[in-house]
């Protein structure tokens, strides 16, 4: 479906910011060439004048009639273009999606989908703008993380503030910023960023507080002085509205209000992200560091949430001797708590356990101690999206779960969002689907339900929620309860289906089902020592990305035999096979390890357990695929095994809990490289011909909008050119994963990485010094239009990832842009070529696909050509 409409700029060099909110995607055309292509069809001269941009799926950007209507101050946006006098027509493609418009038959049992989108459009002539205006400070909810003010001091590392650039041609390095007003507070720059044209950042700002803030202080008064390549100063005042919360260190135990308050912290990729914390009734009655500390309950939201207005905290009861966190998850959608929000989580967590934001820094460190927790023991609770974020948690981090309550939830996306009815169905060989459905299975967790053995888990939902269908919380509690009647266990999983309740309701999370279980792992009255469950004497542990996967009862997957495949290990403790086995102190146990090349397993976490045949062994006879080995494992606290190129397995016992071993490559797929630890680095061309260039610039510079929408996350845009600087931002770790826009014959930073790689490389470049023309294993690309996404080793970051974006001509340019991954359920393994058939054909268009093998080599089982 496309919609169109007439857009007239009275004025040559005008910022238009622009908004479209629940639209995938949208163009601005000049008239004159949608005219031309009416009268005449489809041109190459039509193709280079239409460039794609990406809505605001998830309806992010407030609506902009907050915004002082009189003010000729420019709205945020998702995107700042520059336009030129005259008339120009708009397109517009919307997308039917249940999740954003909703079930037609919930309302009014229409049949009929119904879209409402928003266009939120603002210009302002430049010509006349004063230099200090050019750059503009946003403080809204969207481009703002303030922690709030607890008993006087801020909760948290710092704070973060927009800042948009509305220039066409000139950027702005961030030089400085200083506190005015309050000498109690000191501020610094997070890392130095530089402010590209038309481009929005996030400042990260640490602040240093030296003495309490009275109530009377609403506001932080801030000085940006920001500095342009010839050495010109803008100074920009910031004003960060504050929110005061009450000591609730000074509260009395009995006091009925939740305390609840937000506390900012700094994630991997040097970002200030928020969550909400809710403070125990009761601390500990002890200070002491030998004391068994109590679990985390770990909440994440659903779609669309904003934990900042804390009503989804005070919907859950105040604990009496754990914190309840809920992280943002960098956005109200949460990323689907996968990659970055998974991080942005995780750090949340840490963050908390080292600082204990909120609590004033005068408390001694005996009366802090009271209030800390054990991060290492986690009661994980989600809703909806939330839901299947807290499925995904944990059935990925087993052994870090005490016990979990999952409302509502759906399963996977697929699930969710059916991919059956895509016109690619009816193209696209099953050979290809399957290796681009392969992309999303290390998020689809019913694959990863094997995990789940032995946890306790509350699955909770209403029978009339026409949000999440029902079915997804049986099918997975059958699923779960399944893997555990496997293990031998019974009663792990207990199901509450309400009657008449919708998909939320107010008291869900405080009703007695869920206190009840919340209580039976986080008081030490029911749970003594809290204690974590105990590991079956049989299991499976299921792993997609030995990256983003722990261990499961003390075992640990850490190297794929397969990228892009799963790899499972099937563990099993059998008793002793004879009497003089049991004297000797020789424990058993049997293995089958499928496309696991590395695992190994802590052997202190199973004397610990109640795995009766290794509580006292001092060796133990291992069963690997049906190679038998004798291991003294006497004062040893790791055993590692390793697949030989033949099939046989190497079995090591170590001293130490760490393998000294080379870690394994980083693994796709192509939506990984949102896992970034910094900013993203776009590197554009600095020559070539001059429509490519300027178009791989505004390619990048859409990308840079899309990361910071849709993730959060800051982006760095740099010519190849300049690329030898990189080097020592990322030894500092000011940067992270790096973008690569224009293949080998346009962009000399690409060209690096082509001839850098590690292997052979799969993708061979005909001439890479001038030529866009490659091969795949004898398929030669040639033609105007093919488009190439390839992940990358990182050139600097051992653990980081690199992208290089391809396109052929102008048509491929486009098409690349097309493909480049924001959003999750992203279908691109780690490399794709697209041509443009792909237009009327979908994945059918998907001329090659696939992943690399451990080595960056060519992977053949999961890989296809046409």
């Amino acid at each position: 479906m496309l919609a169109s409409t007439t857009l007239e700029i009275g004025q040559n060099n005008t910022a238009v910011a622009v908004t479209m909110d629940k639209t995938a995607e949208f163009a601005i055309v000049p008239m004159e060439v949608s005219d031309r292509n009416a009268t005449h069809g489809r041109s190459e001269l039509d193709q280079r004048s239409i460039e794609w941009h990406t809505g605001d799926w998830y309806s992010y950007i407030a609506a902009f009639s907050k915004e002082d209507a009189a003010s000729d101050r420019l709205p945020e946006s998702h995107h700042l273009l520059h336009l030129h006098q005259g008339s120009y027509k708009l397109l517009v493609r919307p997308m039917y999606e249940i999740r954003i418009f909703g079930d037609p038959r919930n309302n009014g049992e229409q049949e009929s989908p119904r879209m409402v989108l928003g266009i939120d459009m603002a210009a302002r002539a430049l010509d006349d703008v004063p230099r200090d205006e050019v750059v503009g400070i946003h403080t809204d909810p969207h481009h703002s993380n303030v922690p709030h003010v607890v008993g006087g001091w801020l909760a948290g590392w710092g704070l973060s503030f927009g800042v948009r650039n509305m220039h066409p041609t000139e950027a702005y390095t961030l030089e400085s910023i200083d506190s005015l007003k309050q000498p109690s507070i000191s501020v610094e720059l997070g890392i130095p960023l530089t402010l590209s044209p038309s481009q929005t950042l996030v400042v990260p700002t640490k602040l240093n507080q030296s003495a309490p803030l009275g109530a009377s202080i609403t506001s932080l008064d801030l000085s940006l002085t920001l500095r342009s390549a010839a050495g010109d100063t803008i100074t920009k005042a910031v004003s960060v509205p504050l929110i005061h919360k009450d000591a609730f260190w000074e509260a009395s135990s009995d006091d009925q209000d939740h305390h609840a308050y937000m506390y900012s912290y700094l994630a991997p990729d040097n970002t200030v992200q928020l969550a909400a914390a809710t403070p125990p009734r009761k601390p500990a009655a002890t200070s002491t560091n030998q004391s068994a500390l109590p679990p985390l309950m770990l909440t994440l939201h659903g779609a669309g949430v904003d934990v900042r207005d804390l009503f989804f905290s005070n919907s859950i009861k105040r604990q009496d001797e754990c914190w309840s966190i809920l992280p943002t998850g960098r956005t109200p959608w949460g990323y689907d708590w996968q990659l970055a929000s998974f991080q942005a989580a995780d750090a949340a967590v840490d963050a908390f356990h080292q600082h204990l934001y909120g609590l004033p820094p005068t408390m001694s460190d005996a009366e802090r101690q009271k209030w800390q927790f054990d991060p290492h023991k986690l009661f994980i609770m989600g809703h909806s999206n939330g839901g299947q974020g807290a499925w995904y948690r944990l059935s990925r981090y087993p052994d870090r779960v005490i016990a979990g309550v999952v409302a509502a939830a759906y399963t996977k996306v697929s699930d969710y969002v059916s991919f059956a009815w895509k016109v690619g169905r009816h193209y696209a060989d099953p050979a290809l689907h399957g290796v681009l459905h392969s992309s999303l299975s290390m998020f689809e967790n019913d694959l990863f339900a094997s995990n789940l053995a032995g946890i306790d888990l509350l699955i909770k939902y209403g029978s009339a929620d026409a949000n999440v269908p029902p079915w997804n919380s049986k099918d997975m509690a059958m699923l779960v309860d399944g893997w555990n009647k496997r293990s031998g266990l019974q009663g792990k999983v207990r199901v509450s289906e309400v009657p008449g309740r919708p998909h939320w309701w107010d008291t869900l999370f405080s009703e007695d089902d869920v206190q009840t279980a919340i209580e039976a792992a986080c008081t030490s009255s029911k749970n003594p020592g809290y204690a974590m469950p105990e590991a079956p004497q049989s299991f499976t542990l299921t792993v997609a990305n030995p990256a983003e996967a722990g261990p499961k009862g003390g075992w640990q997957i850490t190297e794929v035999e397969v990228p892009g495949r799963l790899a499972r290990l099937q563990v099993q403790y059998t008793a002793d096979e004879s009497s003089e086995d049991a004297v000797a102190g020789i424990g058993h146990v049997k293995l089958h390890a499928s496309n696991a090349k590395k695992f190994h397993v802590q052997l202190d976490a199973l004397q610990s357990s109640t795995v009766a045949t290794f509580g006292n062994a001092s060796a133990v006879r291992v069963t690997l695929n049906g190679q038998t080995s004798n291991v003294d494992i006497e004062g040893a606290r790791t055993l590692a095994f390793e697949a030989g190129p033949s099939g046989e397995w190497q079995v090591l016992a170590s001293e130490t809990r760490s393998i000294d071993a080379p870690a394994a490559r980083p693994i796709g797929p192509l939506l990984r490289i949102v896992s970034t630890a910094g900013p993203m680095v776009l590197v554009v061309p600095s020559e070539g011909p001059v429509t490519e260039v300027s178009m791989w610039k505004r390619v990048a510079q859409r990308f840079a909008a899309d990361l910071l929408l849709y993730a959060g996350i800051n982006s760095q845009l740099v010519p190849d050119a300049n690329s030898a600087a990189l080097v020592e931002a990322w030894l500092k770790g000011h940067l992270g994963n790096v973008v690569a826009f224009g293949g080998p014959h346009i962009n000399s930073y690409s060209r690096t990485i082509y001839y850098d790689w590690p292997t052979k490389h799969p993708i061979h470049f005909v001439d890479p010094e001038s030529s866009a023309q490659f091969r795949i294993q004898g398929r030669h690309f040639y033609e105007n239009g093919t488009a190439l996404l390839t992940l990358a080793p990182h050139p600097e970051l051992r653990n980081g990832l690199a992208m290089v974006v391809h396109g052929i001509g102008i048509e491929g340019i486009s098409r690349a842009a097309r493909l480049l991954p924001t959003r999750t359920a992203t279908m691109i393994p780690e490399w794709i070529v697209v041509d443009s058939t792909a237009e009327w054909m979908g994945e059918g268009g998907v001329q090659a696909a696939g992943w690399y093998d451990a080595d960056w080599g060519w992977s053949e089982g999961m890989s296809y050509v046409q």
